[in-house]
């Protein structure tokens, strides 16, 4: 039986079961619980995550009825990307430093919105670098905080109007033949980030 995971309410470590909301449909209930197997499917951060237990049963958590089922062991999180990406908080500021693709010698910080092993999105208000696909950006850097710095070339993949505001443009920017030192100081930096997001979760 597959169930989705929108109404999960809380997970309770110290028992090791996730608590989630009874439907509105008494009848899906039932077949919950008689179920012998269940597959959750949520998303975070527009991220599809699935994975199953093995029973549920009918409790009452704060003073509604819920249902609860053990923790998984193991989930499956899927992404159409090679490498997981991770959105940058507002709490910490990255700045990628890149060439001037017309004027030589001369380079703009721009902030990172979201980056990964593969390359990173970057915002431009109001936008003024005449970056396109294709262009390719040798000499770029980039401030891990406490990982270190990094340098790379970029490709520009994509140009688009980000939704975070007005008169914003995204940048997609796609790493050229990176180092495994270099793409293992990404993949640390990602783990913390996501570290981070789950303590104050």
């Amino acid at each position: 039986l597959t169930a989705t995971a929108a109404g999960a309410r809380k997970l309770e470590e110290r028992f090791e079961e996730l608590v989630f909301d009874c439907s509105a449909d008494e009848e899906a209930n039932e077949r919950l619980v008689r179920a012998s197997r269940i597959h959750f499917v949520s998303q975070l951060d527009r991220v599809r995550i699935q994975f199953s237990a093995a029973s549920a049963e009918r409790i009452v958590c704060e003073d509604l009825p819920a249902l609860r089922a053990r923790i998984p062991a193991t989930l499956l999180r899927l992404q159409r990307r090679e490498d997981y990406r991770v959105a940058l908080p507002l709490s910490r500021l990255l700045l990628a430093r890149l060439p001037h693709p017309r004027e030589r010698g001369r380079s703009v910080e721009l902030r990172v919105l979201d980056l990964s092993r593969g390359g990173i999105a970057v915002a431009e208000a109001p936008p003024q670098l005449p970056l396109e696909t294709g262009l390719v950006l040798e000499g770029c850097s980039l401030p891990l905080l406490e990982i270190g710095h990094i340098g790379f070339d970029a490709e520009v993949s994509n140009v688009a109007p980000a939704a975070t505001g007005h008169a914003v443009t995204r940048y997609g920017l796609r790493f050229l033949d990176l180092r495994g030192a270099t793409l293992a100081q990404i993949q640390r930096f990602v783990l913390r980030l996501e570290r981070g997001r789950g303590a104050r979760s």
